[in-house]
């Protein structure tokens, strides 16, 4: 999800901010400089991003949006054709008992399927503020498609969110607190034809090629929350000592064409079959021609947990040394848990009765702690002044334990029964570093232009450009 920053605050590793932070911040909106109102408009690694914020007697008023609109825009104005983006699921179910299959494409506004890749992000959010309440409501949405002759990969996500913000000071001490929801909505499905190679067991030697066709599904809707718990213990005005803890979590719910749980299935088929089964089925409506197997595994997992969490404790300082020169430094450690458990069967086909069922849990710890540094130099108080920061990531450490039963029931086993297995992973990331520098330039008073570049570990590849325009009264 897309949130304003300012060239500023990317420079400095988040050190130093400006106004283009606070403006659609729940919590942070008091701190903007403006008598009226205040406007940006700029280009970053999100595409396009523009917004506005005022005041209106005692409220105030701000709105903002991200994404990838920039593509449309540009194509308009240089006279091309704009490909309009529509998402299509077409839902079959066929058979006895039914078989139900989704198609999920991209397609104009004459339903034709838009091939190769397709991308847009879209963040649009408005916030309402009076004293130091504020309320922020709005909506991301994504969608992710590649089409191609023999594979094709579709996501996408639509999530409301809403958050409440408390701002206040006691005595010296600023005292701030937010709550947040949000709700996604997201499909993720893919499918791919492939050749494979096997031996011949009847004719010991003898290589053969067939086609391989997957599929998956992974469907979910994932209520989210969290909160926000600040203090700042400087002045207000030249310092800021600021400690923050960040924390949300989020449940993923699976349920694909409206059955609970996640499904997959595979088939192959070595070029000699003359009877089915036939995958995918034969009156579906799937992307590829349907084959017949000579073998077909199905996956079902109807019964799956997954819950997620992560906190973000921050500490950050700020300080106006004089009229020309102001330094920050931040540290905060990134963490996370995931716990997941899944119940799941796998089918075989050709009529054995035979299923490998898995009652599977994992759970993961990450932990990053970062530290970073930025300066901001005003070599022209109000006309130009030039930012530089760098950030370090100690180290990164994951740890990922998994829990396996295994069961094999059928004829098509030889020795069935259970077993059981664990099996744990550490990994830990050596240190790492990214470097920004940029500046800003005022052509007036009240209207000024951000430049910035992001380099991580100096790799020109990996260089991010911004480039902001900010206008205030």
């Amino acid at each position: 999800m897309y949130a304003p920053r300012s060239g500023t605050n990317k420079a400095t590793v988040g050190a130093i901010t400006s106004d283009a932070d606070n403006f659609m911040s729940a919590l942070e909106f008091s701190r903007l400089n403006l008598t009226s109102s205040f406007a940006f408009a700029g280009i970053d690694e999100w595409g396009l991003n523009v917004g506005y914020g005022g005041k209106f007697g005692g409220l105030y008023l701000g709105v903002s949006y991200g994404g990838s609109l920039i593509d449309e825009l540009y194509r308009r104005l240089t006279n091309q054709q704009v490909n309009a983006l529509y998402k299509k699921d077409t839902v079959t179910t066929t058979g006895t008992p039914a078989i139900t299959a989704t198609d999920s494409e991209v397609v104009d506004g004459q339903e034709i399927r838009l091939l190769g890749q397709n991308v847009t992000t879209n963040t649009l959010q408005v916030l309402v503020g009076a004293g130091p309440f504020g309320l922020k409501i709005g909506f991301a949405l994504y969608l992710d498609s590649y089409e191609a002759d023999k594979r094709s990969i579709f996501e996408s996500s639509l999530k409301p969110l809403m958050e409440m913000g408390f701002n206040f000071r006691a005595g010296p001490v600023g005292i701030k607190f937010a709550v947040r929801g949000a709700f996604d909505i997201h499909q993720y499905n893919t499918q791919s034809l492939s050749t494979f190679s096997y031996i011949d067991t009847a004719n010991f030697g003898n290589s053969k090629t067939g086609d391989q066709y997957v599929e998956r599904r992974l469907d979910y809707t994932e209520p989210s929350g969290g909160i926000t718990l600040g203090f700042d213990f400087g002045n207000g005005t030249t310092t800021r000592a600021e400690f923050d803890i960040i924390a949300d979590g989020g449940l993923r719910m699976y349920k694909n064409n409206d059955e609970d749980g996640v499904t997959g299935a595979w088939g192959l088929r070595d070029g000699t079959s003359t009877t089915g089964p036939f995958f995918p089925p034969e009156t579906g409506t799937n992307t590829y021609t349907p084959v017949q197997t000579l073998q077909y595994w199905g996956i079902t997992a109807s019964d799956v947990f997954d819950l997620r969490l992560v906190a973000n404790p921050t500490f950050i300082y700020s300080a106006d040394l004089n009229e020309q020169f102001s330094m920050g430094v931040k540290f905060n450690v990134g963490g996370g848990y995931n716990m997941l458990t899944v119940e799941q069967e796998l089918l075989e086909s050709q009529g054995s009765d035979s299923i490998t069922s898995y009652s599977g849990s994992s759970t993961t710890l990450a932990i990053t702690p970062e530290l970073g540094a930025g300066v901001s130099f005003r070599l022209l108080p109000n006309r130009f002044a030039v930012h530089a920061g760098f950030g370090v990531q100690l180290f990164s450490y994951r740890e990922t334990k998994t829990e396996i039963e295994r069961t094999l029931t059928g004829s098509l086993f030889t020795t069935p029964g259970t077993e059981t297995s664990t099996v744990t992973a550490r990994i830990m990331g050596l240190p790492n570093a990214r470097f920004a520098a940029g500046f800003t330039l005022n052509f007036t008073a009240a209207a000024a232009m951000d430049l910035l570049a992001v380099s991580k570990n100096l790799n020109i590849d990996e260089t991010k450009l911004t480039v902001l325009f900010t206008i205030k009264r």
